[in-house]
């Protein structure tokens, strides 16, 4: 088996995780939640997938993106969401400083 089918097996077997946790009660069932939760799943599954690949910076950025989106959608009735954006411009700020291996 390559390395990007072992790693695609893995995310949906967390994603099965997750969606059997969400079913018996283990995870409240809040629609922003439940969003919040997938999109930190997805962002941290390309943040992984972008240490196997040349395109460091593209999956990196998309990493970062969802998972700091999913963090907002999570915590937005206790931490306000532009926090979290400035968060995510300094950490692209950051990204974009990292040279590119052409």
């Amino acid at each position: 088996m390559r390395v990007d089918e072992v790693y695609v097996a893995f995310l949906f077997a967390v994603f099965g995780i997750f969606i059997a946790a969400l079913s018996i009660g283990i995870i409240p069932w809040k629609p922003s939640f439940v969003i919040g939760c997938g999109l930190v799943i997805v962002g941290l599954g390309i943040g992984g997938y972008c240490f196997l690949t040349r395109d460091v910076k593209f999956y990196l950025t998309w990493c970062f993106i969802l998972t700091i989106t999913g963090l907002a959608s999570i915590s937005w009735e206790f931490i306000n969401p532009m926090f979290w954006i400035g968060i995510l411009i300094t950490i692209l700020a950051l990204v974009f400083l990292i040279p590119s291996r052409r």
